[in-house]
């Protein structure tokens, strides 16, 4: 069951940021840990933030989340590339989508 919770996936410093404004938290160091993690988090959050040196694991589970929840934002590590700007503006769309079709 999907709660009004979020969580941020991430290495252990990155997230750490957004467990002050009381989103849950879960540290990832590998491509294993990220697929578990977010195969994990996906049936129970709304949105799930996740940065992109960590999403790029999970390109596949990313895509095909297609449906209003969970809101899949890939933010960019430490530096800007154009994997996460990419996803970044996919998500801006979806967001803007449904604020349009939901009001």
């Amino acid at each position: 069951m999907i709660e009004d919770k979020f969580a941020v996936i991430g290495d252990e410093y990155l997230p750490t940021m957004f467990k002050l404004c009381g989103a849950d938290t879960f540290f990832v160091s590998d491509a294993k840990d990220t697929r578990e993690t977010m195969l994990k988090v996906i049936e129970e959050y709304k949105l799930i933030v996740i940065f992109s040196e960590y999403a790029r694991f999970v390109s596949d589970i990313i895509d095909d989340a297609s449906s209003a929840y969970p809101l899949i934002v890939v933010l960019p590590s430490s530096k800007i590339d154009n994997y996460a700007l990419e996803k970044l503006r996919e998500s801006t769309k979806q967001i803007l989508s449904l604020k349009l079709n939901f009001d």
